[in-house]
């Protein structure tokens, strides 16, 4: 199993080296070209870290909540915890990483791009456990845990997410059935 996961993740950084090269090669400068290099060498950045993270589910999720430093109100957290139930027990150590995508997509495409890649996405328990350990990382770009994604009856989805913004760090977004994540995300997943 893990020599299958690297194998596919070795052929993924060839794939993108060598197409990395073409562009250098071809010598062509346009700004989607070169935000597709970019993109390259930030991902193949991020594929180089891996980070070790604890989900305690002996916690509730209003005191995972409150460890990554954020303060709302207890209804808010009331709701959180019917719409993002926790299923484990105990203690779960486990190796994530932050994968970029790059450009604006919506929860499917970035299902899929994870699944091509090998990676399955986190659920909120590990998210939070990320931002308590990795507090200066969710300053540079939000980070999503695709697979704690629940909806509404309208079809609105809400997503947990890492951002700091407006002096809160942890976040429940709300996004249109459609709307796209925005393309500088990163999301936190597990190497299968």
């Amino acid at each position: 199993m893990v020599a299958n996961t690297n194998q596919r993740q070795i052929v993924h950084v060839r794939d993108l080296f060598r197409q990395a090269i073409e562009l250098i090669e071809k010598g062509k400068r346009s700004p989607g070209q070169i935000d597709e290099l970019s993109n390259f060498l930030q991902y193949f950045k991020d594929q180089l870290r891996t980070f070790i993270v604890v989900a305690d589910y002996r916690q509730t999720l209003a005191q995972m909540i409150e460890s990554v430093g954020c303060y709302f109100f207890p209804e808010d957290i009331s709701v959180f915890e019917g719409v993002f139930p926790l299923v484990g027990t105990g203690r779960h150590k486990e190796k994530v990483v932050l994968v970029p995508i790059g450009k604006p997509v919506t929860e499917l495409e970035a299902l899929a791009h994870l699944a091509k890649r090998g990676f399955e996405p986190v659920g909120i328990e590990y998210l939070l456990a990320f931002g308590e350990l990795y507090p200066y990382v969710q300053e540079q770009f939000p980070i999503i845990a695709a697979s704690s994604t629940s909806r509404d009856s309208l079809g609105n989805k809400y997503v947990p997410c890492l951002y700091k913004l407006q002096g809160r760090i942890f976040h429940v977004l709300k996004m249109g059935k459609n709307v796209p994540f925005r393309k500088d995300s990163r999301f936190l997943a597990f190497q299968k």
